[in-house]
């Protein structure tokens, strides 16, 4: 609050002392040509509140040019193809160690857990991960395939993830029913096609041993068995490394049921799954209980995204009706003083619409300023902004935006400076030229 009122009252002392140093040094003659009864001769071009106005109209166009940049990376961002249908997909998180379950008890409730879910009808499949796509949660481990290594997210699953999830084999199979129960079973595992061409390209992946290394972690010699699609973890990033291995020989507590539903049904299929998960143990905590599509645009990513798009509009509307108000404030204290002057040319025979145009010509030069410089602004402003990886596959300089945004604020401006110069133009030169 300290930082907020100083900045305030040095604001005020700044724009204050601007206006009143102008008045402690008056030009007198200027003073009295403009108390004679007639006030030829223009206002000068590039005074100091025509260029305060033309800045503000540079602020509007910097920012409407973003908040359009950003309403473009939303909306790309939240159509950006993960990998996987979204449609159908349920989520329930569960986590047996907070009823105080250990690991042999903990995979009875799984185990039975599933087996309840994938009974239920009009459910298609059911399976369990550790890591959920697009979740603030991250396990990842170093894969190392003879000289050569590559960090991959780890995420343990359960038997029918990816047939769940939707994810296609591309090459093997999945894990099994036993792989997925028993903590002495074969160790594998099933990488993605980002980690093939990473450490396999050009050769068969499937039979291969990789050798898995993390923080903390021993190392383990794994062989894979099935190569499946990318997948994308956030929606700002491109598809990673994955590899999957069995929930049977690497047991976690806290996991996620995945259901597969058919879509349109999702929200009926959350209380049938709570209420299966509770028939198992009424105790079993469920965490939490969504929508797969809910749960994308849930995540942090695509929150800023849309957070920064709605603050660049807001802003970028409340500095374009400011600057909008400039400019017809500033327009029609010009032409009100010209009154005078307009009044003499229409009675020498000067027509309307010659001194209408005269008029927009002298005040369109703020606007144009103001949107020529707001553009040179934006475009440095989303280049410092493209740094932040917020902007996801949109071109900083999208013609569409640069277009609209100048074409928008162009005909609020434009309608500042006419309605003035319109209504002085309407005056009677009789009136006008009347001895006060």
């Amino acid at each position: 609050m300290t930082t907020v009122a100083l900045s305030s009252l040095i604001s005020t002392v700044l724009f204050a002392l601007g206006p009143a140093w102008t008045l402690s040094r008056p030009d007198l003659s200027t003073t009295l040509k403009q108390s004679a009864p007639f006030t030829a001769g223009r206002q000068r071009r590039f005074g100091m509140p025509g260029l305060m106005v033309a800045a503000q109209v540079a602020l509007s166009m910097a920012l409407l040019i973003s908040a359009g940049v950003f309403l473009r990376a939303s909306v790309s961002a939240a159509s950006s193809d993960p990998g996987f249908p979204l449609e159908g997909g349920v989520l329930a998180e569960l986590d047996p160690s907070l009823m105080g379950l250990d690991q042999a008890q903990g995979r009875r409730a799984y185990a039975a857990v599933l087996d309840r879910v994938r009974s239920l009808s009009g459910l298609e499949a059911a399976s369990v991960a550790s890591i959920v796509p697009f979740g603030e949660v991250r396990d990842g481990r170093q894969v190392q395939y003879g000289n050569d290594s590559v960090f991959a997210l780890f995420n343990v699953v359960g038997a029918g993830y990816f047939s769940t999830l939707r994810l296609p084999v591309v090459a093997g199979r999945e894990f099994t029913a036993i792989e997925e129960q028993d903590s002495a079973s074969e160790p594998v595992a099933i990488v993605d096609l980002a980690l093939t061409r990473r450490l396999f390209a050009g050769t068969n992946a499937i039979g291969q041993s990789i050798r898995l290394s993390g923080f903390n972690q021993p190392d383990e010699l794994v062989r894979i068995v099935g190569v499946v699609g990318d997948v994308r973890d956030d929606v700002l990033q491109p598809p990673g490394a994955h590899v999957y291995v069995s929930f049977g020989r690497h047991y976690r507590s806290a996991m996620t049921l995945h259901v597969k539903t058919a879509p349109g049904t999702e929200t009926v299929t959350l209380e049938s799954v709570r209420n299966a998960i509770q028939s198992v143990d009424p105790r079993l905590p469920v965490l939490s209980l969504k929508t797969l599509t809910n749960h994308r645009d849930s995540t942090t990513s695509l929150w800023a995204v849309t957070l920064a798009a709605k603050l660049f509009v807001a802003f970028g509307l409340i500095a374009g009706v400011l600057a909008t108000a400039g400019v017809y404030g500033l327009r029609a204290y010009l032409v009100t003083l010209r009154r005078r002057e307009i009044g003499i040319r229409m009675a020498l025979g000067g027509t309307r619409g010659n001194i209408l145009g005269q008029l927009l010509r002298e005040g369109s030069w703020m606007a144009v300023t103001g949107l020529l410089v707001g553009t040179v602004l934006a475009v440095g402003l989303i280049q410092v902004l493209q740094r932040s990886e917020m902007l996801y596959q949109v071109d900083t300089l999208d013609p569409l935006v640069f277009a609209v945004a100048p074409l928008l604020l162009a005909s609020a401006t434009a309608a500042a400076s006419y309605i003035p110069a319109n209504r002085a133009t309407r005056v009677d030169p009789t009136v006008v030229l009347r001895p006060e």
